[in-house]
């Protein structure tokens, strides 16, 4: 009789452990790798997806440089967005944050934003079709390309160990 008690203290235990577990989810951190680019009327918008996170979608928002008030848009898991409508040589404050789904009656979590990043909409005619330009500080622009080249290097390495006969 002891033994059943013990065991049905044991699962009870558990499924408090699991309830516990489940309210504190962990913080959802920031997209990363945000870009505001210009293009003709308007901006486009482009991050990388939290890693490791499952994210539901995203909320970018902006206002005119100086201005207080910031228009939000919703948009969904896509991690590009294309913004119209703004005024050509004006300039422009932007931020996207990731939100993640929630129970029935709760509020969605939401991140933190990301680091604002200005934009002035503008003809673009030197670029090819399709190129996104950046005002991207050139801290980040030498982690994006170091980072590529590691992973270039790596999947070289990766490729010569496979050819090269392990001496076992």
């Amino acid at each position: 009789m002891a033994a059943d008690t013990a065991d049905d203290i044991r699962r009870l235990w558990a499924v408090e452990e699991l309830r516990v577990q489940q309210a504190s989810p962990a913080p959802l951190g920031p997209p990363t790798a945000f870009l505001a680019n210009p293009v003709s009327g308007g901006a486009v918008l482009v991050w990388d997806a939290p890693r490791g996170q499952a994210v539901a979608g995203y909320e970018a928002a902006w206002r005119p440089a100086g201005g207080d008030e910031w228009t939000t848009l919703v948009s969904g898991p896509a991690t590009r967005l294309q913004i119209d409508g703004l005024a050509d040589g004006a300039a422009y404050r932007f931020k996207v944050r990731a939100t993640c789904a929630a129970p029935a009656g709760d509020s969605p979590r939401r991140s933190a934003w990301t680091e604002e990043r200005t934009c002035v909409p503008g003809a673009v005619t030197a670029a090819p079709a399709g190129a996104l330009l950046s005002r991207v500080p050139m801290r980040a622009m030498l982690k994006m390309v170091f980072a590529s080249l590691g992973a270039v290097v790596r999947e070289r390495l990766a490729r010569r160990r496979a050819r090269t006969p392990s001496s076992a």
